[in-house]
């Protein structure tokens, strides 16, 4: 591995420390003394705390989006069993028994807002 390599490989790794501290809630100023701690001149430790932060936020939308999609699946499966179940229901001429999938439409709720909340929050 050259020389250039071989700093790349270093910064590449003190961004994803960053990213990692930004996830832990850590403040910005303790990364950026941390960095410069470790060696980094103040526009490298700032330059590799602001690429920690986005690489943070780009994650946390992801992870929003697919706690979005999830909530949704939730909750078109708890609509698709309650719908079933009372067609069949309600089919059988004397009335009958279905099911309202709560838990499904629950867990949906809260996962659609957690997700939209991480979304957009970054």
């Amino acid at each position: 591995m050259t020389d250039d390599q071989q700093v790349q490989q270093l910064i590449s790794d003190l961004v994803i420390r960053s990213a990692v501290q930004f996830a832990q809630g850590k403040a910005r100023a303790d990364i950026l003394a941390a960095l410069q701690s470790d060696g980094c001149p103040p526009d490298l430790a700032a330059a590799i705390a602001n690429r920690g932060l986005q690489i943070k936020r780009r994650e946390f939308r992801m992870r929003g989006l697919k706690a979005l999609g999830f909530g949704c699946a939730m909750l078109a499966l708890g609509a698709v069993i309650t719908f079933g179940t009372y067609s069949v229901a309600a089919s059988g001429g004397g009335g009958g028994t279905y099911v309202v999938a709560t838990g499904l439409f629950g867990m949906g709720l809260v996962s659609i807002v957690m997700g939209a909340w991480r979304s957009a929050v970054g």
